[in-house]
């Protein structure tokens, strides 16, 4: 099995042999990886023995360009380019494509037991005022 995505154009990968079809009405459990680099958004979904399932990936610059990003980031005015910001809502919309792209691929999101999520090493988020109570009112 190989770790890469699909040279053939298509958008995300599945691992036919990953996971056996299930013989009873019992549905697979499965777990989703994701990864915020700084130039894209990467998804894996894993089954219980942590075989790839499917995975799927979103370019910040070639597929989200309406973000004008370059390295996925929009770089400071100054002339050392010291400050480099990535715009919040880039990274709302590559996990709306990705989680999109792995279904349309056949993945069933219904199973996911867990979502694990790692983000850029040397990037800031910053949260405003209310934004806990914003999320204990979303509904999963």
């Amino acid at each position: 099995m190989t770790s890469e995505l699909p040279t053939d154009g298509r958008l995300c990968g599945y691992y036919r042999d990953a996971i056996p079809m299930p013989t009873d009405v019992m549905m697979p459990i499965t777990y989703l990886g994701l990864d915020f680099s700084t130039q894209q958004l990467k998804g894996v979904i894993v089954d219980d023995e942590l075989h790839k399932i499917f995975e799927a990936t979103v370019h910040f610059d070639t597929e989200l360009q309406e973000f004008r990003t370059h390295g996925g980031v929009i770089k400071g005015k100054d002339k050392q380019h010291r400050e480099v910001t990535a715009p919040t809502v880039m990274w709302v919309k590559a996990l709306d494509v990705l989680l999109d792209r792995l279904q349309v691929c056949g993945a069933d999101l219904s199973t996911v037991a867990a979502v694990s999520g790692s983000g850029q090493q040397h990037g800031t988020v910053y949260w405003a005022n209310g934004a806990e109570k914003t999320l204990q009112t979303l509904n999963p």
